[in-house]
């Protein structure tokens, strides 16, 4: 009985083996080739955005922010690229005097970045919002994005040269009259 049975047991075990590589192979590749054309998508976005922001038409900027959180939408929640459109979105709009709008897509990109847990980002974006929000005289959020900013600064994961520019940032304390010019991208700091 053993001599028949190994024949059979070493054609089955050959078969299987081949049989699930193909299998996987040809259902893996559908998710990576729809997320990567999606990225491709906001990529071109981003950079048609950027051309028009280099203009010095304010319509121009409108459409970049635009193209902006188009862009962020496209990308998935883990791509830190959709935290840099939608900042980038919110401070165009803050230029053109949309405030409204530049706060709603700055609490996006705060939220991205703490979903993502990218403490440092996160952290800009709530020091970013507190200028904002005080700008437009809306005291108790601007309080709130303070004390969520300063939480985050004292982070454990953040490097000492990432806290210290985050304390600097927040000892500049928001008020109406700065708000404008005190609105920053965090740097790339290790």
């Amino acid at each position: 009985m053993r001599a028949t049975l190994r024949p059979f047991l070493g054609t089955a075990a050959l078969a299987a083996a081949l049989a699930l590589p193909a299998a996987a192979g040809a259902q893996q590749p559908l998710d990576p080739v729809k997320v990567s054309a999606r990225s491709a998508q906001a990529d071109k976005l981003d950079a048609r955005a950027a051309e028009l922001q280099a203009t010095n038409s304010r319509w121009q900027w409108r459409r970049s922010a635009e193209l902006r959180e188009r862009a962020a939408e496209l990308r998935p929640a883990t791509d830190v690229r959709a935290f840099e459109s939608l900042q980038t979105a919110a401070l165009v709009r803050h230029a053109l005097a949309e405030r409204g709008a530049a706060i709603v897509l700055m609490e996006r990109a705060a939220e991205r970045a703490m979903a993502r847990g990218d403490v440092f980002n996160a952290a800009t974006a709530y020091a970013n919002l507190a200028f904002m929000t005080s700008e437009v005289r809306d005291v108790d959020r601007a309080r709130e994005f303070v004390e969520k900013s300063t939480l985050l600064a004292s982070s454990p994961l953040l490097s000492a040269p990432q806290r210290e520019w985050l304390q600097t940032r927040l000892a500049e304390r928001p008020t109406a009259a700065k708000a404008g010019t005190a609105l920053a991208v965090a740097p790339a700091i290790p």
